[in-house]
């Protein structure tokens, strides 16, 4: 369960809501969450149509150019063969990228990543040892050490590497976002600190209905919990009048499996699964969640944002008695909650190239000359013959096997003449 998705506003402690039960106020550290108010949105909300238009238009971007790079890049990495300069009897496979790749994430990426807070203006607490004890005990709880070479992975196979963060249980939930689930306004640059910086963004994902229809959130208006989501009962299978409009060029079922994408389950294991869009949007400061392409089932301002606000705290004061002193925090612009990671970065793309695009050619072609060395030691220990045209109905008895016996006259039969061996392909493998 998460928190409203409101936006903090200016409460005084004699504003707290009043419990029904003892009439009296709740203290602001155990009423927080209640202390929110709705900010209204620099425009509408956005409508079904256009969260899908957003969608498509980013999915379609990486259809057209970088998702068969992407595949390319895994399928090597998983000893796939994928550009063959040479057709071979044998087909061997050196996972030399693999083996450079998973050395690369555990020098990069061994153990948990560490960054701690410190005091950046006089108005900040000097201790920051419990800040920053709760940030690690946060990292611990995220299991990051694993997280962290799953990121540090996708950027050196893919060239990005995906974060999300959320708020889940009361802490944060850091996540991996596989690539080909995320997608971002492909005019972007970047996520941030550049001239063209990514409006929205965003990712897909699986979830049982059930667990959907369960979710809830806390309604400060209300002052009581309620179900995040609407319009679960309306989902329904799309229809197939859909299908050129997912951004998805794979030539999928898309009746059915642009609703379960990636599902590789039987029917009856899917019939209450939902495909879910989660879109944030800044221009809006909203966050959408679309279910089957079908229905928004969530539509509330993000977390991601805070307005400006005073709050009293406690400062020391003459005598060593603590006096109150009102504290104003900025304002916080809606932001987008994903860590982004990059290897090889264009100034001008979002996407940056990794490793694998650097290798990629290079462990084909010594997967290629792998294949010229099989085929030549097969070639000088299987020996080839000739025969004479009036016992051709005897070739097929003929083979290489120890002690066979042909009834053929002797000269009307013979092994062809190869040329020896030569080390230029060891010589051209050492160099790759």
């Amino acid at each position: 369960m998460q928190p409203a998705q409101k936006t903090a506003s200016t409460i005084s402690p004699d504003q707290a809501p009043v419990d029904p039960k003892t009439k009296s106020s709740s203290s602001v550290e155990d009423n927080k969450e209640q202390f929110t108010d709705t900010k209204e949105p620099a425009v509408a909300s956005l409508t079904l149509e256009e969260i899908l238009a957003y969608f498509d238009d980013a999915k379609q971007y990486v259809d057209d150019g970088h998702r068969n790079d992407w595949d390319n890049y895994f399928k090597v990495y998983m000893g796939k063969r994928v550009f063959r300069n040479y057709e071979g009897v044998s087909d061997p496979v050196i996972r030399e990228s693999h083996t450079i790749i998973e050395t690369l994430v555990a020098n990069i990426a061994s153990g948990n990543p560490k960054f701690h807070f410190v005091q950046t203006n006089e108005e900040q607490a000097q201790d920051t040892a419990v800040l920053n004890e709760m940030l690690d005990y946060y990292m611990v709880c995220n299991r990051m050490a694993l997280k962290n070479q799953e990121w540090v992975r996708d950027m050196l196979l893919y060239g990005t590497g995906i974060l999300g963060v959320e708020w889940r249980n009361g802490e944060p939930f850091i996540f991996n976002i596989p690539l080909r689930d995320f997608f971002v306004d492909p005019t972007s640059t970047g996520l941030v600190h550049t001239l063209n910086p990514a409006r929205y963004a965003g990712y897909e994902y699986l979830q049982d209905k059930d667990v959907l229809a369960n979710e809830q959130i806390f309604d400060a208006e209300q002052n009581k919990w309620v179900p995040r989501y609407k319009n679960l009962d309306k989902l329904k299978p799309q229809d197939p009048s859909d299908s050129g409009k997912t951004g998805n060029s794979k030539g999928m079922d898309k009746a059915f499996k642009d609703m379960f994408a990636g599902s590789t389950l039987g029917d009856k294991a899917v019939e209450n699964q939902v495909h879910v869009i989660k879109l944030h949007d800044l221009k809006t400061g909203r966050i959408y969640e679309v279910g089957n392409r079908k229905e928004v089932i969530y539509d509330q301002p993000t977390w991601c944002q805070r307005e400006e606000m005073t709050r009293t705290v406690k400062v020391p004061g003459p005598e060593g008695v603590d006096i109150d002193m009102p504290q104003k925090l900025d304002e916080i612009e809606p932001f987008l909650p994903f860590a982004v990671l990059r290897d090889y970065i264009d100034s001008s793309q979002f996407y940056a190239q990794g490793e694998m695009a650097l290798i990629i050619y290079d462990n084909e072609l010594l997967n290629d000359y792998e294949a010229m060395q099989v085929d030549n030691n097969a070639y000088q220990n299987t020996p080839m013959y000739w025969v004479d045209p009036q016992f051709a109905d005897l070739i097929p008895e003929i083979e290489t096997i120890p002690g066979a016996v042909y009834p053929i006259p002797q000269n009307a039969m013979g092994s062809i003449e190869r040329p020896q061996l030569s080390g230029d392909l060891d010589n051209k493998e050492e160099k790759i």
